[in-house]
């Protein structure tokens, strides 16, 4: 018997106590060492766990603890918590013999989703917990979760394990509904740890594989958080004709996220993303967001759009890089084609984009954020770095809009990073790994 704990495995052969802290912060994993001493091997001398958490918002959820039948546990709740079975109310605590294949959870009715029907059924408000317990296959055209306009926000936690959704395809034009595996997130929605694998998503307005829109109330100081989660695919968004004047977001991983809260950290995306207006409305596409703000994320593939950004065509980045072919037919920028923010900048960012090109250009940005207003504020664009031969194509801004020039060498170097703010280990703190003279850096829970 084992448990997986980030996918390595403990054998209890030699363990007669196993002592597991698991804890979720903002819906980030992790687990402490456990108590060596002998064991029983298939004795009546119970297997004690141990759970506890953070608790935020209450809608954290602990690592389960996946049991193998006919297995004598005892379960210790720690601080602020207790111990349920999946999609129960009822708390456990002391022995209990399990006779079958059960997850426990440090938080109380966690409903497991399996499959596309249970995927289909995540619930629009009310603060629901999901967790995937293994990879889904969809089929047929996914209609967007909490998309319709006024039909609710996803406002729950969607904890994906690591497993991958494959087969997403989703042709969704109705006018106004954000497009893709969700509608609309809204605080204090959470998703952590998915992957979705060659999808497709079309729509119009908002266009993004995992989200269309994320609505940050600005009243809120957490906001939504979408972290540790990757997609492949296409992303196309497309103006529905409607009005004269359309315009259209979309990202790889999400089209648009309003306002400042809340946090898409830790993500990479590898496709194509293109965004097309009407009139003189403007189609903004990034390799993360049409329209929003990453860190700590890259981005591979194409983006092609009026706006293009290798992380966000309107927008701003930190810690971010991209190795993308940004075309903008009117601006393009390596990692973003223009800024927007009131707190974020455009900094420590590296532009190793395969080419840039467009009417007005740069290696870091094609153009500095709009003058100060409520929401926009000029960028600080410094430090930024980029690879010493990429030279954009089109009208080329200030130097700095450029970067500081690195060799190919030197971008496959640790210290190249630090120097400018990056943190290399093993956790959300420290997220970027490297292997050191041969690859780019990437996350830590790619390893």
């Amino acid at each position: 018997m084992s448990l997986s704990c980030f996918s390595q495995p403990v054998s209890f052969q030699f363990i007669a106590k196993a002592l597991i802290s698991l804890f979720l912060v903002f819906g980030l994993l992790g687990c402490n060492e456990s108590d060596d001493s002998e064991d029983g091997g298939g004795s009546n001398t119970p297997i004690t766990y141990t759970v506890s958490f953070y608790e935020l918002f209450d809608l954290h959820l602990a690592k389960r603890v996946s049991v193998e039948p006919n297995t004598a546990i005892e379960l210790i709740a720690g601080s602020k918590t207790t111990w349920y079975k999946g999609g129960s109310d009822t708390p456990l605590s002391g022995e209990y013999n399990v006779t079958g294949n059960i997850n426990f959870y440090g938080v109380k009715d966690v409903i497991e989703i399996s499959d596309q029907a249970g995927l289909a059924s995540i619930a629009c408000g009310g603060s629901k917990r999901y967790i995937l317990i293994n990879d889904i296959a969809l089929s047929g055209n996914w209609t967007p979760l909490c998309s319709a306009v006024g039909g609710g926000y996803f406002n729950g936690l969607l904890q994906g394990d690591f497993h991958k959704i494959t087969g997403l395809n989703v042709v969704w034009n109705a006018d106004r509904g954000p497009s893709g595996l969700f509608g609309w997130l809204d605080y204090p929605a959470q998703i952590h740890n998915l992957g979705v694998i060659g999808a497709h998503v079309e729509g119009a307005y908002n266009v993004g594989i995992i989200a269309g829109t994320i609505f940050d109330d600005a009243g809120y100081t957490m906001g939504v958080s979408l972290t540790n989660s990757y997609a492949t695919g296409t992303v196309i968004a497309t103006p529905p004709g409607k009005h004269d004047n359309e315009s259209t977001y979309a990202g790889g991983i999400v089209g648009v996220k309003q306002f400042l809260c809340g946090a898409i950290k830790g993500v990479y995306f590898n496709g194509s993303v293109k965004a097309s207006g009407r009139g003189s409305g403007i189609g903004s596409a990034g390799g993360i967001a049409g329209s929003g703000h990453a860190t700590d994320s890259y981005s591979a593939g194409s983006v092609v759009g009026d706006y293009a950004g290798g992380i966000a065509g309107y927008g701003s980045a930190n810690r971010c890089y991209s190795t993308a072919n940004v075309n903008g037919i009117g601006i393009a920028g390596g990692i973003v084609a223009q800024g927007r923010s009131s707190e974020y900048n455009v900094d420590r960012d590296v532009a190793i984009n395969q080419a840039i090109s467009g009417a007005t250009v740069g290696r870091i940005a094609g153009k500095d954020a709009i003058p100060c207003d409520r929401w926009n504020c000029a960028n600080t664009l410094v430090p930024n770095i980029a690879l010493d031969s990429l030279v954009p194509v089109g009208s080329i801004g200030s130097t700095s809009l450029a970067g500081e020039n690195k060799t190919q060498e030197e971008l496959k170097q640790q210290k190249t990073y630090e120097d400018i703010g990056w943190k290399f280990g093993a956790n959300n703190d420290n997220p970027w790994n490297i292997d050191e003279g041969s690859s780019y850096p990437y996350l830590y829970w790619q390893k």
